[in-house]
């Protein structure tokens, strides 16, 4: 009789000791980072960080990280085909690459990795073409280096009831702080880079954006984090956008730190750079906005910037659910946000918020355009699910088309279907790519590549033909058996081919690295976007010989005439601070 009694006493006073000792613990961790840079390995160990790395599929076969950085610019081998005498600019392709010599004691999701650039300097007159990487000196990676080992919170780490322990107890944050105060400045600088005003940009969502400096020859330095001139004043999405018809400056990005945004938009003039510290007009807060969306990527056209609440959300509990921090809320309802461009900073935007017929996850956009008054369209690969861990088949998106009627605040959805092979079915597509001129306004002709078996490579490249409520796959280009390739860089071409009647947003080279698994090497392969049969033909094959380049992220192309501007602007800007630190000079 008396042991049921007893028994949950001492449950109560276990309890009670319990919340005590973390509190006591969570005391002194606040006030030593000492104290809690232990309490975070031993939760490392706890969590098998060792033993589970050891096993990701990130961390082995052309996820691995390469060891080490360029020293010289390596000149690659043309295998078949030639260099196109018109094709001059550096390929720019970036990704994650944590320090293996660190032995990746910290749990390791695909997302954690330090930011490397991989630049491919191609010069179509000489028909030469050389290979340059770069770790970008982040304070992250600057850290970590000096101290030999993994040391900030990654995105692996957050699983289950320890991942929920760290959050709860802030183990990461307040590790962070104590060496990066100014949490923006703490990202990965890892997922995209942009070229603009003169300027080139690492981009990472949680982040401001990181700026480096590209050489003549691709090689790469590394200048630091930016608020761009004062005008960013919160992580920045990963695909800012330039508007080629105006050269702005797209902007977008979320937020998930309670009591800040959950989301921002605006435009940016390169006059805006030079100009007195930012307002709030440049860099908007999105109104009617209540819940926090996984907003990973946003759109444009020439009369407003889309917002996209789209159903995968935030949801902290999802930690506990194998690490489903971001997860496909059936129940929210989707919605497109259209903010007007072209306000004054000083008045106020109210975002239209446009219902979406039904359930859709979405992470990349092709592209949008006004259509009739009051009419927009959007393509983009979406899908009815949604993993952020990555587990193969979770996330299967289609080339889709949506069309949002701002008269009628409704926005339907369809499924763009294939017209030269209806046979094949959906294609699971991502990353896709339209002409850098065409993006905002209608383009006859995108691109996307084929997810393969294992998340986060790719089988082949598509082409698409877009057409209002019509459109479909116009070929599929494979690349082989056990040979995978990532994000497509798209050069324009400096004349069309002429080949077919067009609006020429297919008159582009499609250039893409690929490993080959046999040889356990990587090559850029050059491809024919204005093609028009089943597949794109091979244009050149220029191999990296004994070098690999890890599968990442996204990739761009910087024209040759965009890439000296950037030179010389660079050159300036190295000038005038050496002329500040040395008024003698």
């Amino acid at each position: 009789k008396m042991a049921g009694p007893l028994c949950t006493h001492a449950r109560a006073r276990q309890r009670v000791v319990g919340v005590a000792l973390v509190s006591v613990v969570l005391f002194f961790a606040r006030n030593s980072p000492t104290v809690l840079d232990h309490l975070d390995s031993l939760l490392d160990r706890a969590q098998g960080a060792r033993g589970i790395n050891q096993v990701s599929r990130y961390l082995i076969g052309n996820f691995r990280p390469v060891a080490s950085e360029t020293s010289a610019p390596i000149r690659l081998r043309v295998a078949s085909g030639a260099i196109p005498a018109g094709l001059s600019a550096a390929i720019v392709r970036i990704g994650p690459n944590p320090i293996a010599e660190h032995g990746h004691t910290k749990l390791y999701h695909w997302f954690d990795g330090h930011g490397m650039v991989h630049v491919c300097r191609i010069k179509g007159d000489t028909g030469v073409a050389n290979y340059s990487s770069h770790w970008l000196r982040t304070p992250r990676y600057e850290h970590e280096r000096a101290l030999r080992r993994d040391y900030f919170p990654t995105v692996g780490e957050l699983v289950g009831p320890l991942g929920l322990l760290r959050v709860l107890l802030d183990i990461g944050g307040a590790k962070a702080r104590a060496y990066i105060p100014d949490l923006l400045r703490l990202g990965q600088a890892n997922t995209a880079v942009l070229s603009w005003a003169g300027r080139v940009l690492a981009l990472h969502e949680a982040s401001l954006p990181f700026e480096l400096s590209l050489r003549d020859d691709g090689s790469v330095a590394s200048l630091g984090y930016s608020s761009l001139g004062g005008e960013v004043d919160a992580p920045l999405s990963a695909h800012a956008r330039v508007d080629a018809s105006t050269d702005e400056l797209m902007l977008g990005g979320y937020a998930l730190q309670p009591g800040s945004p959950a989301m921002k938009w605006g435009t940016l003039a390169p006059a805006d750079l030079d100009g007195p510290p930012g307002s709030e007009g440049n860099f908007r807060t999105a109104s009617n906005l209540s819940t926090r969306p996984f907003a990973h990527d946003f759109a444009f056209t020439a009369a407003c910037v889309l917002l996209l609440d789209l159903s995968v959300q935030f949801t902290p509990e999802g930690i506990l659910d194998e690490g489903r921090v971001f997860s496909f809320a059936t129940e929210h309802v989707p919605r497109i946000g259209l903010g007007r461009r072209g306000v004054p900073p000083s008045e106020a935007v109210e975002v239209l918020w446009v219902p979406v017929e039904r359930p859709i996850a979405a992470v990349h956009v092709l592209n949008a355009w006004d259509g009739e008054a009051g009419e927009v369209w959007l393509w983009l690969p979406a899908g009815e699910s949604f993993d952020l861990q990555l587990r193969g088949g979770a996330n299967f998106f289609a080339m889709t088309e949506i069309r949002i009627d701002a008269n009628t605040n409704s926005a339907s959805v369809r499924r763009v279907q294939s017209e030269a092979t209806a046979a094949e079915g959906l294609l699971n597509v991502e990353f896709p790519k339209v002409h850098a001129d065409f993006q905002g306004r209608f383009a006859m002709f995108g691109f996307a590549s084929v997810a393969a078996a294992a998340e986060g490579s790719f089988s082949g490249v598509t082409k698409w033909r877009i057409e209002p409520g019509r459109g479909g796959l116009l070929s599929h280009t494979s690349y082989g058996a056990g040979r995978a390739g990532g994000d497509l860089a798209l050069c324009a071409k400096p004349a069309r081919a002429g080949a077919h009647a067009s609006d020429g947003s297919d008159a582009v080279w499609v250039l893409v690295w690929i490993y080959d698994e046999a040889s356990d090497a990587s090559e850029l392969l050059v491809l024919d976007g204005e093609a028009t049969g089943e597949a794109l033909p091979e244009v050149a094959r220029l191999v990296l010989d004994g070098g690999r380049v890890p599968f990442g992220f996204h990739s761009t192309c910087i024209p040759e005439a965009e890439l000296q501007r950037h030179i010389a602007a660079s050159e300036a800007r190295a000038a005038r601070a050496a002329a500040a630190e040395d008024p003698a000079a």
